[in-house]
């Protein structure tokens, strides 16, 4: 993950900080990105810009030694960034829960 810089670096790092409380609140937004096969969790910030969190969803990943013949799938996070409300209203994500 990139450094955010400025005021955006404390937003994001707040919000991944506090990831298990907003995620399980009814304000936070979950979309699946159709295009890259990752789940989304957006926490609004009320100026119509969002934090939102990409994670990986059963991914097999290239070059670990696993224990079993076939790679074992796993669940990881990606990045975290801030983005616009019309970002998230793109066509790849679908909307799984929460109101944009």
């Amino acid at each position: 993950m990139r450094g955010a810089k400025g005021a955006d670096a404390g937003v994001i790092k707040d919000a991944l900080n506090t990831a298990p409380v907003w995620m399980a609140s009814p304000q936070a937004v979950v979309l699946w990105d159709t295009s890259n096969r990752a789940l989304l969790v957006a926490k609004p910030l009320g100026d119509g810009r969002y934090v939102k969190l990409v994670l990986g969803i059963h991914e097999r990943l290239q070059g670990v030694r696993a224990l079993r013949r076939e790679d074992l799938p796993t669940n990881r996070f990606i990045t975290a960034v801030i983005v616009r409300r019309e970002n998230l209203l793109e066509r790849q994500f679908q909307l799984l829960e929460g109101v944009l």
